[in-house]
């Protein structure tokens, strides 16, 4: 029926509701290129390319199911995580969860590095958590993120300073 409904256009939800049927029939094969129509159209979704990547792996052509699998994980992850858990953090910080700050700091470090996450890893070792060795770790990565000397003169100015305070200590 869903192929009928396709003869007369092509409808993304009709593509994917064939896709999934032709899945559960273990036509693996049309499945896959039936969710390759909506690649082509960019219509993908999370669902569909985890559907790929099991009939991927039902037909044992693990190398397509890894490549599907990572673009699973890409499409269902916001492309603003990062920028949560360093909101996140910063919260944590601002109620004395230090330990717990860092950890999202990091954490929203796996989604995306961001200059801005490095200075205030550095600000927190250095400032709060007293501890100079990550602080001067954590402001180099900041100069190395390549800051806009223009807008983040003043941040530049301090971690430049503190590096060259902190360079006795850390020896």
């Amino acid at each position: 029926m869903g192929e009928k409904l396709l003869k007369d256009g092509a409808d993304a939800n009709v593509v994917k509701d064939v896709g999934k049927a032709y899945y559960y029939l273990k036509n693996y094969e049309k499945c896959i290129s039936y969710y390759q129509m909506l690649e082509k159209v960019d219509k993908q979704t999370e669902m569909t390319l985890y559907m790929m990547t099991l009939s991927y792996r039902e037909l044992k052509n693990l190398d397509m199911a890894i490549t599907y699998a990572k673009k699973t994980i890409e499409e269902g992850i916001s492309p603003n995580t990062a920028t949560y858990y360093s909101l996140m953090a910063g919260l944590q910080e601002s109620s004395g969860k230090l330990t717990t700050a860092v950890s999202s700091y990091k954490r929203g470090l796996t989604f995306n590095e961001s200059g801005s996450t490095y200075y205030r890893l550095g600000l927190l070792y250095d400032l709060k958590l007293k501890q100079s060795k990550n602080a001067y770790t954590y402001y180099n990565l900041y100069l190395a993120s390549k800051p806009d000397t223009k807008v983040e003169k003043g941040q530049i100015d301090y971690v430049t300073g503190r590096l060259a305070d902190l360079k006795a200590v850390t020896k």
